[in-house]
């Protein structure tokens, strides 16, 4: 039988999206201390809905916000090989990860929802390049619908909720036939089984993954490999998120520390319809990981001024380098961001975000992954554009 698989995942840091709202974007996406400034009417903490929607209980009434980033990121490998020499790189690929947000508060009480895409990743590499046939193409793609309420009592504010998460997985790899090459390319997609409930917790999600291989292969393998249905199951993090800030009447210092249970991607186990085709596992080993952010705002008259960084895959980024390969190339991520916000009347706001993002050297170490270097970079855009109504 033809060894059949690679695996999973894509980017850094596992593949959680960061970039949930401008406001955010702009302090590092730290904000799960930030609090409703009484002078703003509340359409500036809208995104809250994602990063502490308890924070939203503060008797606003209606807020509504609409968003997305555009995220455009390369990595780069090398051999680290001393009898072979190569270089390659990702090709290029924009990725809009967009986000929706809606809220009402009206005295104590607070209802809401979020909708966005919360874990999400993609790396394609050149179909003739050197790692074809470990990975051309991975990439997971997850949107989370989380509907919360919520109540304040004093200077207590809590939450509480549930979330759905809808999605699927793409993978292709080249497959070596000595003198012919094929390619194999399985789409898979699936729904929640289970819901998780938190407060300032967002709990794991199991996916069941179903969908279709099509194996492009030579004639004298068609028989062994035919196209059919193939079945896996993923597991989505639990993420656990502390923060604290300072707030002066113009300016807002901001803290995140969040930990990221990446430990439960362990393996991947692809069950293919037809018996004789063999179920391939893949051993990943993923580690959990902490992030750190900080940020500032500072207010000069309608218009906020916001800076940040953050580290993101700490001590370590997720897979070990064991594992370490083209399907999941990842390393610890160090970014700056940039951000602007301004109020336009007394109920809406447009706000925006730049950020430039760094993914650190790492090298393959096992025997079973090409023996590469991985590095990358990525430059983030985003906007979101929120109204409140009382």
């Amino acid at each position: 039988m033809i060894g059949l698989w690679c695996a999973a995942t894509a980017l850094a840091s596992g593949f959680e999206v960061a970039q949930q709202g401008a406001v955010a974007g702009g302090t590092g996406h730290a904000s799960v201390a930030r609090v409703t400034r009484a002078d703003d009417p509340g359409a500036a903490e809208a995104a809250q809905a994602w990063a502490n929607p308890a924070a939203l209980a503060d008797d606003k009434g209606l807020r509504l916000a609409i968003g997305g980033a555009l995220a455009a990121a390369t990595i780069q490998a090398r051999s680290t090989d001393a009898d072979q020499s190569w270089f390659t790189e990702t090709e290029p690929t924009l990725a809009t990860p967009p986000h929706l947000y809606a809220s009402y508060a009206r005295g104590r009480w607070l209802a809401g929802i979020s909708t966005n895409t919360a874990f999400a990743g993609g790396v394609r590499w050149p179909a003739d390049g050197p790692l074809r046939f470990t990975s051309i193409q991975s990439a997971p793609r997850f949107v989370r619908i989380a509907p919360f309420a919520g109540v304040r009592a004093g200077t207590l504010q809590l939450s509480v909720g549930a979330h759905v998460d809808v999605g699927g997985l793409r993978l292709q790899r080249a497959t070596d036939h000595v003198v012919e090459e094929g390619l194999i390319d399985l789409d898979l997609r699936g729904g929640v089984e289970g819901v998780a409930l938190g407060l300032s917790y967002k709990g794991r999600t199991q996916l069941a993954l179903r969908g279709w291989a099509d194996f492009d292969v030579p004639a004298a393998f068609a028989a062994q490999l035919p196209d059919q249905g193939v079945a896996t199951t993923w597991m989505l993090p639990d993420r656990l998120t502390a923060g604290a800030s300072v707030q002066t009447e113009r300016l807002l210092l901001l803290a995140d520390v969040g930990l990221t249970l990446w430990s439960v991607n362990q393996r991947l186990r692809l069950v293919f319809d037809d018996p004789a085709t063999a179920t391939v596992t893949q051993q990943n080993a993923w580690r959990s990981t902490l992030a750190v952010r900080l940020g500032g705002e500072v207010l000069l008259g309608p218009v906020a001024l916001r800076a940040g960084a953050y580290a993101d895959g700490l001590p370590e980024a997720p897979p070990p380098a064991r594992w370490l390969s083209p399907t999941s190339p990842d390393g610890t991520r160090l970014a700056a961001t940039l951000g602007a916000g301004v109020g336009v009347g007394e109920r809406v706001r447009v706000d925006a975000f730049a950020e430039h993002l760094r993914i650190g050297v790492r090298i393959a170490s096992g025997a079973e992954v090409p023996a590469a270097a991985y590095a990358g970079f990525a430059t983030i855009a985003g906007l979101t554009a929120s109204v409140a109504l009382r």
